[in-house]
């Protein structure tokens, strides 16, 4: 069990389905959190081989985790021991597609802030936002294509002013300005 390879569902896919590949590794999971991530090794595995292939694998990608220890790896297991908060590289992109379902929420309640949405305009926003997220963070789209696509979405389905204050307000990648 290992905490802290990567934070979220898109950014830990390419690391689960790089270690499955590696012939040490039986499977790969990623917690519903995408704060732990768990390595079930192959039969034939050595003892000193898994630490190298975890290692190579996050080194490859620049990224860092720290294996649990303790009680902390005993709460680790215990909960892995139930997978249906526990996710394989194949199968994070469910992950990715809740979590931008629930950014797009918290963006649509932000612009309801600042403009006036009609709850089925604001329903229509979020259905075209969340598709075109998803797309980002499953790795279809870049992030400057679903920002383009998303101000297209807006410029057409608000009136100039709303979309003059909604870009003013949250034209940075749509992430409000006060936001990092």
């Amino acid at each position: 069990m290992s905490r802290g390879a990567a934070h979220c569902g898109s950014a830990s896919k390419p690391i689960l389905l790089e270690l499955e590949r590696q012939p040490a590794v039986a499977q790969a999971w990623l917690n519903r959190a995408g704060t732990l991530m768990a390595v079930v090794w192959s039969e034939q595995s050595k003892r000193k081989e898994r630490a190298k292939t975890v290692k190579a694998v996050l080194v490859q990608r620049d990224m860092k985790a720290k294996e649990l220890k303790g009680k902390a790896r005993q709460e680790a297991l215990n909960d892995f021991e139930s997978p249906k908060d526990w996710y394989r590289g194949a199968d994070v992109d469910r992950l990715s597609e809740e979590e931008a379902g629930v950014i797009v929420d918290r963006w649509i309640n932000r612009f309801r802030q600042k403009i006036t949405l009609a709850d089925d305009k604001a329903k229509v926003l979020q259905d075209a936002f969340t598709t075109q997220l998803k797309r980002h963070l499953c790795g279809h789209a870049t992030r400057e294509e679903t920002r383009e696509e998303m101000i297209k979405i807006a410029r057409h389905h608000l009136d100039e002013k709303d979309f003059e204050i909604l870009m003013e307000n949250f034209g940075n990648a749509f992430r409000p300005n006060n936001e990092h």
